[in-house]
């Protein structure tokens, strides 16, 4: 996932991994060290790794503090301005994957000032992001310590919350309570390559138009910030990242992913310099921008005239 400015990083804690992957604690640092030198952040979004429990999740956080991952100058943090000890504090912050999981009386344990095992005001104290699973959920997430909320899904038909014709109600619940809301935006969705069976919940990019219409949706928000899923998971068919045509032999089985065409490999990047322009008020593009053809450029000033009415 990226959110404005920062690599939200797929995390299990050290010696473990998604079953079909390999133990990433170890790039954590030298990611983060990367991260400095081009000016980014970082933060850790936990995986629902085997046994993962409210318990776990404090361990966690005490195993990232003495690491040096939440100390290191690249790691994000947050102003948490309804911190229930000290208002004026700046936490790292994680986003937790599937936390509902984890029954909400555990969650307060941790994370409510006065939870048997709390973690506010300990070394280890963070800015928690829940997912958000219902629309009631901020109420619920406010009531348990939670200090925000995200939607991550941009497959159809997966929860009201990442649905973005809801963002707007999702958006009031979640100021009434005091929780941030962080919708997660994304240009499309396609995992039949690795789940055929899936093929309902795809989502047509429409030439970056189902991207900009999510934005639209998250801007009426009013939200805190907003994510964007994602930069690289090309197993759903979610990804930003360049991607070029495949060149590969007819006689191979395997299916490639979508490219971009008519546009470049840099399409999505460029639409989500705009939108990101338009959330912070920025006015400079990177060099290269309008290094584009005749039919990416009016692609892109199509959308970029629709994201300026709506700002």
């Amino acid at each position: 996932m990226l959110l404005l400015g920062v690599w939200v990083l797929s995390w299990y804690p050290a010696g473990m991994s998604d079953p079909n992957g390999e133990p990433v604690d170890h790039l954590v640092l030298p990611i983060l060290n990367m991260a400095s030198e081009y000016k980014m952040k970082v933060c850790l979004h936990i995986e629902p790794y085997f046994h993962r429990t409210a318990q776990s999740i404090v361990d966690d956080l005490r195993y990232a503090h003495r690491r040096g991952y939440t100390t290191h100058p690249a790691y994000f943090r947050l102003p948490a301005p309804n911190h229930q000890i000290n208002p004026q504090t700046s936490l790292p912050v994680f986003f937790i994957y599937d936390s509902y999981t984890i029954h909400p009386e555990q969650w307060a344990s941790i994370l409510l000032a006065n939870g048997s095992t709390t973690i506010r005001s300990k070394p280890y104290d963070a800015y928690m992001i829940g997912l958000l699973m219902e629309l009631t959920d901020c109420k619920l997430f406010s009531s348990i310590g939670f200090n925000g909320g995200y939607t991550y899904f941009i497959a159809k038909n997966t929860s009201q919350p990442s649905e973005s014709t809801n963002w707007q109600l999702l958006g009031s619940y979640c100021r009434q309570s005091h929780v941030d809301f962080y919708p997660s935006i994304g240009p499309g969705y396609d995992d039949s390559a690795i789940r055929p069976y899936n093929t309902y919940r795809s989502v047509n990019r429409t030439d970056g138009h189902h991207y900009f219409s999510m934005f639209h949706d998250a801007i009426r928000a009013r939200p805190a910030g907003f994510g964007i899923t994602s930069f690289n998971e090309w197993g759903e068919g979610s990804q930003i990242e360049p991607a070029k045509p495949a060149n590969r032999p007819p006689t191979w089985i395997t299916t490639a992913y979508l490219d971009y065409q008519p546009f470049s490999a840099d399409f999505y990047l460029r639409l989500t310099r705009i939108f990101v322009n338009a959330f912070e008020q920025w006015n400079q593009l990177p060099p290269g921008f309008n290094a584009m053809n005749k039919n990416e450029a009016e692609a892109i000033y199509e959308i970029m005239t629709k994201v300026n009415a709506t700002i």
